[in-house]
């Protein structure tokens, strides 16, 4: 029986197992921080904005292109429900500046391979 180990191999020995990202980042542009995590089982992505530690309330001009989902607004967040695993999503969105001074264009996107409900925190 064949069979394939994914990992580091020296000399055709099995040194370490590699586990690869339940996601990947593919862009992120004017975003200076995210945080990704998976809060439990389901089928649901939802984002949220933050500036200077709160709500960002400056943002205008937002869309998203994503692969399966319903649209959904959670509070100040945005997502989508009953999303088919592998997902992809990309969103543009304008925003202030975190002194507030200039109006900067924002990009995002991301496929996430594992089922859950997962929750994408972008930083401005």
């Amino acid at each position: 029986m064949d069979s394939v180990k994914n990992g580091i191999w020296k000399n055709d020995i099995f040194i370490k197992k590699i586990v690869p990202s339940p996601y990947k980042v593919i862009l992120s542009t004017n975003v200076t921080r995210y945080n990704i995590h998976r809060n439990i089982d389901g089928n649901r992505v939802l984002f949220s904005f933050i500036q200077n530690g709160c709500p960002n309330s400056s943002i205008s001009n937002i869309f998203f292109s994503q692969s399966s989902g319903t649209s959904m607004n959670l509070g100040t967040k945005y997502g989508f429900e009953n999303v088919v695993f592998p997902f992809n999503c990309r969103v543009t969105y304008a925003t202030l500046n975190s002194f507030k001074t200039i109006t900067i264009n924002a990009s995002f996107e991301i496929e996430i391979t594992e089922t859950g409900d997962w929750e994408i925190i972008l930083n401005n």
